[in-house]
């Protein structure tokens, strides 16, 4: 007795989902170093083969040459960027009390005028809701603080690990790509001659016109939006602006929400302090990053992944719940490289 197709459909896209799930979780953290060198070095290649055919450099010099370059340009990039994170990092850490207290002070001004009304409402004795909010509040409070003086050793040295992995992970990546100078061509006939070449191609040519199209779109549009929104907030002088136009940029690649969400209400913030400089700076910065994201959408993208926004909404969730801030971009292109590998599965079924 065959099974019911529906049947068949569900338990073919379960197996391929859960692999490719596995696969982001446990072998794409092994081999991520390896792969962005290899898509780095085709990104270079165009440049490498110019050298070659208009200026007749020879292939150690068209290869050595742009290498250069491109590590100068992205150490140099690095380690002016780290510097402004550091010290902004170190000025947050430094006035995070004051902060503290200023939220607290402004939740507590807020918090009584709401218990008094309570109170009054209720037919309450006066201060009894603030009493109950208050011995509440204290309670989480010293939880809080005591496993923030228990976890204090152990994020230190996550930190401490992340950040000797992040130099790692450059260290192995430009090393890949050296190697990688006389290896391309090699690497590429070896996948050629590979028997299961065709249909790996085929998954490839539907991730690089759709998976591959939406992450290239998505990191421009973010590393666009960052410096926009760094660039506004340096102008109203905000002493975070690196890290704040840095979450504003991740906050604009999230469907619906958008960088407006932030900004907006900040900008409204300004008018009613009557300060408009920076109202007028924030509501520029958001009309800057709304058309940078309607034109470089329409124009990176075309008709994009072919895929709903409440899907790639629903997509970008169970990124971010399986693979945390990198989710963003993971989570559609993982929907992608399923339904590309489906389609050819599929397509191998009707051929035979």
């Amino acid at each position: 007795m065959r099974a019911h197709p529906m049947f068949r459909f569900l338990l073919l896209i379960s197996l391929i989902t859960g692999c490719v799930l596995l696969a982001f979780h446990y072998l794409l953290p092994l081999f991520l170093p390896f792969i962005t060198a290899y898509i780095l070095m085709r990104l270079l290649l165009p440049f490498i083969q110019y050298l070659q055919k208009q200026f007749s450099f020879a292939r150690w010099l068209a290869y050595g040459g742009t290498l250069l370059l491109f590590f100068l340009t992205l150490g140099g990039s690095i380690l002016l960027l780290g510097k402004y994170l550091i010290r902004q990092l170190r000025l947050l850490c430094t006035n995070a009390s004051v902060y503290g207290q200023i939220c607290c002070q402004t939740l507590q001004s807020g918090c009584d005028k709401l218990c008094l009304s309570m109170d009054h409402y209720l037919r309450l004795r006066q201060g009894s809701t603030l009493n109950f909010i208050n011995t509440k509040l204290q309670t989480i409070t010293d939880h809080s603080a005591e496993q923030f003086y228990q976890n204090a050793g152990k994020t230190a040295m996550n930190w401490i690990g992340g950040s000797v992995q992040f130099l790692m992970f450059l260290l192995i990546t430009g090393i890949s790509m050296i190697i990688l100078c006389k290896d391309m061509e090699p690497l590429h006939q070896a996948y050629r001659r590979h028997r299961f070449y065709p249909a790996i191609h085929q998954v490839l040519h539907t991730m690089r016109t759709t998976g591959l199209t939406y992450l290239r779109a998505q990191l421009i549009i973010l590393l666009i939006n960052w410096i926009l929104c760094s660039v506004g907030l340096c102008l109203i002088r905000n002493p975070y602006f690196i890290l704040i136009g840095l979450g504003i940029s991740l906050i604009d690649a999230l469907p619906i929400l958008g960088s407006g969400f932030i900004l907006v209400p900040w900008g409204l913030y300004f008018v009613f302090q009557q300060q408009f400089y920076p109202a007028a700076v924030l509501f520029t910065v958001y009309l800057a990053t709304v058309l940078t994201r309607e034109f470089l959408e329409a124009k990176l993208m075309g008709d994009g992944m072919g895929m709903l926004s409440f899907f790639t909404l629903a997509a970008i969730y169970a990124g971010l719940k399986l693979y945390g801030v990198c989710g963003i971009f993971l989570g559609p292109f993982a929907v992608v490289l399923i339904r590309a590998i489906y389609q050819v599965w599929m397509d191998k079924i009707s051929d035979n």
